[in-house]
This record gives structure tokens, C-alpha cells and sequence, in this order.
């Protein structure tokens, strides 16, 4: 009995009536429904569905991605061919298991159960009902309450972060067609199972230069790459790590329509040192955006405000700094920096595409600066 009553993922697969069971790919809110084939052929009767029912019941966990139940071999089955064995044991790990409550054993049998349902109802509607604002007002208290627990619940654990070596960006998008130039993602934590969303960061790595661009780090990577990517990551996005190579430009946006979203952090200049054409990346990514994919910053917006001259423009708003000043001539650099200096340290840079280089950090010797600026 056991064999016939506890089926094994493998078993489920296949139907004993020939058909083929629709328990195969199930969208994830459908992947609990029983294949009618299995009631058929393994419940003929109410005998053996009461005799299952007194039988222990399977663990199940809840799916923090969809809040639903799941046994380890519906789970299992689902993810199947798109996970190994050991990554969707290592997530069923971190499901939270389902309580038991402490009167399943003594349920009633379905004929009395239905009795006692039907008493308790009636004597429900017996009772006096609440007026409506109290009902109301417990059902709101009902419902915050719920949702507390609910934000109060612990999420699953994100993993350890990359080790020198190791490489995370390989997946969910298959990204093998593309030229790899990092030396690793040290740093970078592990992707989520189930993503809300597929995104990338797009570097650019110029090969002429050490470690690909003096804004790069020793692995290849921008210094804040890794922290932008385990962002994402941390908001249950995936955020893989890929660069642009203009030798395999078609490749690359091809592969890049499999993505939600894109954030780019190729730093101006960069393509072009590479031997690529600035102009052909930016019309590649407007034709992701056409087709609906995000992209940030978009091509217009870095041309329109790419440059530094941008923050002059907000500078008299609540996410401006008063003391931001662009400097087009000798005579207003003169007249501005001393007014500026005095009031706090400064960072000068050049107006467009530094890669983190031409950016100057000054602060006053005396360290005697003025309470407010002008």
C-alpha cells in the first residue's frame, strides 16, 4: 500500500491510465492540482481516501516566494532541469516548515466531521452578530495584525558571498555565449532560485589597460559593482555581472533580451578605448528599450545629463548642495573656489567621462571653515 499511496516524483511523471500527467511543468500556482488520471487510478474509492487520511501526513514547507505549501518531491519536480539536486535541497532547507496542529490526529470521520461542522454553524448564527463598525474594526486589527507577522516573518538566508575564484553571474539567463573578462565575483552573493526579476550589470573591460581601466579593481570589476549587484540580489532580483565586447555586439544584445533589466556602468570613453563605437552600444541598448526592457541610465539621459554641470542644475533643490558650482572660464573659477573653500571641503573633478581619474579632494590647511556658505 505505502507504494501505491506515497508515489515518488519520478512515479508522478507517468500516468498507469497512458495519459500523460499534467503534473509535468506546472506554472507554479497550479503545481499543487492532483492530476485526474492519479485520482482515478489511485482513489476509486472513499475507502482509500479515508484510509489515506489516517495515515501520517508528508512534510510540507511554505515557498517564501509564492507563501504556498509544497512537499520536498513537488518542489523537487518543479525545479527539476533547472537546478541540481544539491542547490534545491539547500533551498528546501531554508523553507519554512508547516506546523502541525495538535488535533489532526483525532479529526472526526468525514460523515461526523460534516455533522459537527454543521452544529457549530448553526450555533454561530445563533449568537447575536457584532454591529458592523465592530466587526469592521476587528477585521482591521485582524488583517494588520497578519500583515506584522508576516513582515516579522525570517526570510531565507541569502548564502555565503563569492570566495577569489568563483563565479556567480553564469545564471539564470545563460550567458555562456558571451566572452568573460573578469577574473571572478569576489564578493558577490549567490543568485536567487526564483527571481522576481532578471537583471545585469553591463561593464565594459578595456583591454589596453591594467586590470581593464583604471576604475576597475584587480578581478576586472568597477569598486561598486558588487555592491550594486548584492542589491539587487538582496531585493529577491537576480543581478548578473556581464561584459560588453564590441567584437561580439550582435551576440551580446541578443543574449541581453533575455533580461528584465539592465544597469549600466560603462563609464564614457571606455568603448571607445576599447575600439568599440560609443554610438552603435547606445542605439543597441534604445532597441532593448523598444522591445520593453529597462535600461539605466538610458543613452539620452546619460547624454542630456551625464555631465557633472548636472548637479549645478539641482543644486537649489532639496537633493542639491547650495555650494555646487561649474566653472567654464579662469575668471569664475577664480572668484567661486575661494567663496566655495571657505565654507568645506571640496572635490573638483572635470565635467565629463573622468573614469575615476582628474578628481582632485581639497580641504583647508588651517581647517578654519565658515559657518555658512557666502
Amino acid at each position: 500500500k505505502a507504494s501505491w499511496l506515497k508515489p515518488s516524483a519520478r512515479e508522478l511523471g507517468k500516468c498507469p491510465s497512458g495519459r500523460k500527467s499534467s503534473l509535468q511543468n506546472l506554472h507554479p500556482q497550479s503545481r499543487k492540482a492532483t492530476p485526474r488520471c492519479l485520482v482515478a487510478d489511485f482513489f476509486p474509492h472513499i475507502s482509500a481516501r479515508e484510509e489515506l487520511a489516517s495515515m501520517p501526513a508528508v512534510e510540507k514547507r511554505i515557498d517564501p516566494e509564492d507563501g504556498e505549501a509544497y512537499t520536498f518531491e513537488e518542489l523537487a519536480e518543479y525545479y527539476r532541469g533547472k537546478y541540481k539536486k544539491a542547490a534545491i535541497t539547500a533551498y528546501w532547507d531554508e523553507c519554512k516548515a508547516v506546523k502541525k496542529k495538535g488535533k489532526a490526529a483525532k479529526e472526526p470521520e468525514p460523515k461526523a466531521k460534516a455533522k459537527a461542522k454543521a452544529k457549530a454553524k448553526a450555533k454561530g448564527k445563533a449568537k447575536a452578530a457584532p454591529e458592523p463598525k465592530a466587526k469592521a474594526t476587528a477585521k482591521a486589527k485582524a488583517k494588520a495584525k497578519a500583515k506584522a507577522k508576516a513582515e516579522a516573518a525570517p526570510k531565507p538566508a541569502l548564502g555565503k558571498p563569492a570566495l577569489a575564484g568563483q563565479y556567480r553571474s553564469a545564471k539564470p539567463v545563460n550567458v555562456s555565449a558571451l566572452t568573460r573578462m573578469t577574473k571572478d565575483d569576489l564578493g558577490l552573493l549567490p543568485q536567487p532560485l526564483k527571481p522576481r526579476f532578471k537583471t545585469a550589470l553591463v561593464g565594459i573591460y578595456v583591454r589596453s589597460q591594467p586590470y581593464g581601466g583604471s576604475d576597475k579593481s584587480s578581478n576586472g570589476h568597477r569598486y561598486d559593482s558588487i555592491p550594486f549587484a548584492n542589491g539587487m540580489i538582496r531585493s529577491g532580483m537576480s543581478c548578473q555581472l556581464v561584459q560588453y565586447v564590441h567584437d561580439e555586439h550582435a551576440k551580446f544584445f541578443d543574449v541581453c533580451k533575455s533580461f528584465d533589466a539592465l544597469i549600466v556602468r560603462c563609464n564614457p570613453g571606455q568603448i571607445k578605448a576599447d575600439g568599440g563605437d560609443q554610438g552603435k552600444f547606445d542605439d543597441g541598448m534604445r532597441g532593448l528599450r523598444k522591445l520593453g526592457i529597462q535600461v539605466w541610465p538610458a543613452p539620452d539621459v546619460m547624454e542630456f545629463m551625464g555631465a557633472k554641470d548636472a548637479l549645478c542644475k539641482i543644486a537649489n533643490m532639496s537633493i542639491g548642495l547650495e555650494d555646487t558650482l561649474a566653472y567654464y572660464d579662469a575668471e569664475s573659477f577664480s572668484a567661486g573656489f575661494k567663496k566655495t573653500m571657505a565654507f568645506q571641503p571640496r572635490v573638483i573633478k572635470q565635467n565629463r567621462g573622468s573614469s575615476g581619474e582628474g578628481i582632485w579632494i581639497i580641504k583647508l590647511k588651517s581647517g578654519d571653515y565658515c559657518k555658512s556658505f557666502g
